[in-house]
């Protein structure tokens, strides 16, 4: 298996932490179980070294333990879905991928055909029940934002999953246009107005500059992961990552394509400290509520870079042979006790 050395990350922002980060982590234990999402020995053990809990407490370490608790318990089902998506044969089939995320997506009542039957099992159950919890806490404005990027999100997956299956490496312009949807970030940012008890009116949310913090704060967090986890996306054969799009477009060596992802990572974040400094006279009328977007977000660079570090979802590789799906992987995609 190929190696790397870690670069030196630029991160300016200083590390957070809320001080219920261990029972935010015992609650979610006890509700992915509860829900069937982990049932296994090998999958509680995975969950337990991956600490997500760490990251939602780094990322919101001064909101009350109910909001931390249901954006951990997201976080959660987001991880364990990408898992079936890039750890399973299941993400090198893009045809049943396409149906299960048309039948997934009837949860938030979102119909992409006639006749799809709703999926069933523990990621439909839970999905389900998250988006019940976050309904009074949000407004039907938010609410529609996040089914869209629900959508986007599983459509990325679907692209991904036919690359996988070719073999295929996209080139460096589409990779990085997919790779803001497929990381999920849309996702995790829209939970900032959760968290925070914050909501910015559509023609600030929507101006140049806050989509711009929003798209760098996305680009930093997917990027840093690919270097992260470049050395177990190649054990898997998946090379739908930074580091070896950039590696493939420009001939660069491992080593060689890291740096080049740790140089444009950085200078997404300079760019990102830049932008920050006309925030508060942009929009001087919503300065409080534009500096907590702000402040989650470095916490987000800061955060995500620290967790990705300690956590062990990166660095454990777990040798498969062909045809066999890794210890900690659950089935959660179908309801098995209809079987």
């Amino acid at each position: 298996m190929q190696h790397i050395t870690l670069p030196t990350f630029y991160c300016p922002f200083p590390p957070e932490m809320h001080p219920q980060v261990a029972e935010v982590h015992q609650h979610t234990l006890n509700w992915a179980r509860g829900h069937r999402l982990l049932q296994r020995e090998a999958a509680i053990r995975r969950f337990n070294t991956s600490r997500f809990a760490w990251l939602a407490a780094r990322v919101h370490s001064r909101t009350n333990f109910e909001e931390l608790a249901l954006t951990n318990d997201f976080f959660t089902w987001l991880f364990m879905l990408d898992d079936q998506f890039d750890d399973s044969s299941f993400g090198r089939q893009p045809e049943r991928m396409h149906v299960v995320v048309d039948r997934l997506l009837t949860v938030l009542g979102i119909e992409r055909g006639a006749n799809i039957q709703p999926l069933q099992g523990p990621v439909a159950e839970t999905l389900q029940e998250l988006w019940e919890r976050a309904k009074p806490l949000t407004t039907v404005r938010w609410q529609q934002r996040f089914a869209d990027h629900l959508s986007d999100y599983l459509d990325a997956y679907i692209w991904e999953t036919g690359l996988r299956a070719r073999g295929e490496t996209p080139d460096v312009a589409i990779y990085i246009q997919k790779r803001q949807d497929a990381g999920a970030m849309h996702l995790a940012l829209d939970y900032i107005d959760l968290a925070e008890h914050v909501e910015l009116p559509p023609e600030i949310y929507e101006s140049t500059l806050v989509q711009s913090l929003l798209l760098l704060t996305n680009n930093v967090v997917c990027w840093q992961n690919d270097i992260v986890s470049v050395e177990k996306e190649l054990a898997h054969g998946d090379f739908s990552n930074l580091v070896l799009v950039l590696q493939k477009a420009y001939g660069y060596t491992l080593q060689g394509a890291v740096a080049c992802s740790n140089d444009m990572t950085t200078s997404e974040i300079k760019l990102f400290e830049h932008l920050s400094e006309f925030v508060p006279t942009a929009f001087p009328d919503y300065k409080q509520e534009l500096e907590k977007y702000l402040a989650s977000m470095r916490a987000w660079i800061r955060g995500n870079l620290d967790w990705s570090l300690e956590s062990y979802r990166f660095s454990e590789i777990e040798p498969t042979v062909e045809g066999q799906e890794p210890s900690y992987l659950e089935s959660i995609l179908q309801d098995d006790r209809a079987v």
